[in-house]
């Protein structure tokens, strides 16, 4: 459980935020635009806060640990296109979105070494959080950010490792913007019960809510 913040601790960030304000000696007008983007002001505040702080109580602890070893074929700029036609003709698959594509992930090729082994790790989401909450988390893990390509390859090679009826998310980059576009999205995969399987793409800005979602993490074995 989170312990609320004192008064006094309160009010010395507050006396932190005045005397940063003040330093810069900002004009009235420059005062008013970033009242009048107050949201989009508060969202960056926020955002500013939970990357200084190291806590996170968002975030379990880890459930399951397996390897993986990659393929000594892997192609990572072909291996997305590959993968997304091969499930399309499995029976048990029932949607997979049309924009999971290797031109739509390719940031993240040259990540993962074919013939390498690779440690694989899934936590669960214990309370309602943000992508940026899930970053921070996984930026002071240290991981591989994978996206599409990890779901691709556990489905693939390690699938009996996912647990049924949850959400998977696999990040594949260190930040997100504040877009309402769909811009930045999310892979998730989920298994069901009776063997289906579907593959889907989140917007960012999606509230991930707990019991529900895991987070899945590649590592260095």
């Amino acid at each position: 459980m989170t312990v609320k913040i004192t008064e006094n601790q309160e009010n010395k960030l507050c006396d932190l935020f005045r005397d940063a304000l003040r330093s810069e000696r900002i004009s009235k007008i420059e005062a008013q635009e970033i009242i009048e983007k107050g949201n989009k002001f508060q969202f960056q505040i926020k955002r500013l806060i939970k990357k200084t702080s190291t806590h996170n109580d968002f975030i379990g602890k880890r459930i399951i640990c397996f390897q993986i070893k990659i393929p000594n074929d892997y192609n990572d700029t072909k291996y997305i296109n590959q993968f997304s036609e091969k499930i399309k003709e499995v029976d048990n698959v029932k949607y997979i979105n049309d924009n999971i594509s290797s031109e739509n992930f390719k940031h993240n090729n040259g990540i993962l070494i074919p013939g390498k082994t690779y440690q694989v790790k899934l936590f669960p989401i214990v309370k309602n959080c943000t992508s940026d909450d899930c970053l921070e988390f996984l930026k002071k893990e240290k991981v591989i950010f994978v996206g599409m390509h990890g779901i691709a390859l556990v489905y693939t090679l390690r699938k009996e490792m996912l647990p049924i009826d949850r959400y998977i998310l696999s990040f594949d980059k260190m930040e997100v913007s504040d877009n309402t576009d769909y811009s930045d999205v999310i892979p998730r995969i989920r298994g069901f019960a009776d063997g289906d399987w579907m593959f889907y793409l989140c917007h960012c800005a999606t509230i991930w809510s707990d019991k529900m979602n895991y987070i899945m993490a590649f590592y260095e074995s």
